[in-house]
């Protein structure tokens, strides 16, 4: 791991940290949650 993935790390968590459940569909929730997912997976 190099410090660049720390960095991508760390945008994700931030996005995830920003994500407001209260005011989502859980549709909404599902997309968010399988486009977070997308960008771990594609990330190595």
């Amino acid at each position: 791991m190099s410090l660049f993935d720390t960095v991508k790390d760390d945008d994700i968590l931030e996005e995830l940290k920003n994500v407001d459940l209260s005011n989502m569909t859980p549709i909404d929730a599902l997309n968010k949650l399988y486009e977070l997912q997308n960008k771990i997976k594609n990330r190595w």
